[in-house]
């Protein structure tokens, strides 16, 4: 492989951005994003890549499964295994018991790995205990479109859409004029 290619594949690796990688590699800024688009569909440049990806995988742990599985994480982690809220009976005197509200969190220490890995972040301000989890919108949409989700509804409309089509097919549709009055 030339070397520039190879700079390209690298510098590809890093930013995934074909363009940047074309340029960082020496191209031409006015005619990177063309010389990397063609790049990227060169035989020798794909294997270099999947070598490169497999490599990297291999030294780093980081597969497609361990990826999904911690999307999955945070995609079902719930707030309840993180805080706890509600009220419970204080005693203001005078042997008098009142219902007040609460919010804490739990311990770190009693949170499974799974929990823990949901968490983006704690804070304790002037109000109190701030956690915030992971976007749980995000890793759903991630996972759909890794199980091909949306592709099963897409294609569930289209066959609606479809039927209607082929059951109309044939059959004088109205036009929506106002029918005549009767006399």
């Amino acid at each position: 492989m030339e070397a520039r290619h190879q700079k390209f594949c690298d510098s590809y690796l890093l930013s995934f951005n074909a363009t940047k990688a074309a340029v960082d590699a020496g191209f031409s800024e006015k005619t990177a994003g063309q010389i990397g688009y063609k790049l990227l569909r060169r035989e020798d440049v794909q294997q270099y890549l999947a070598e490169r990806r497999a490599a990297l995988a291999a030294s780093t742990g980081v597969t497609l499964e361990r990826t999904v599985a911690e999307i999955a994480r945070v995609a079902f982690a719930d707030m309840r295994d993180v805080m706890q809220w509600g009220t419970r009976g204080v005693d203001i005197g005078n042997n008098t018991e009142i219902d007040m509200a609460f919010a804490e969190p739990k311990d770190s220490n009693e949170l499974s790995p799974d929990v823990a890995a949901a968490v983006a972040e704690v804070s304790q301000g002037k109000t109190g205990f701030k956690i915030k989890l992971h976007s749980k919108t995000n890793a759903l949409d991630m996972l759909m479109k890794h199980l091909g989700g949306y592709e099963r509804d897409n294609a569930q409309k289209v066959d609606a859409i479809t039927r209607l089509i082929e059951g109309a097919q044939g059959h004088a549709l109205p036009l929506g004029r106002k029918k005549d009055k009767p006399e």
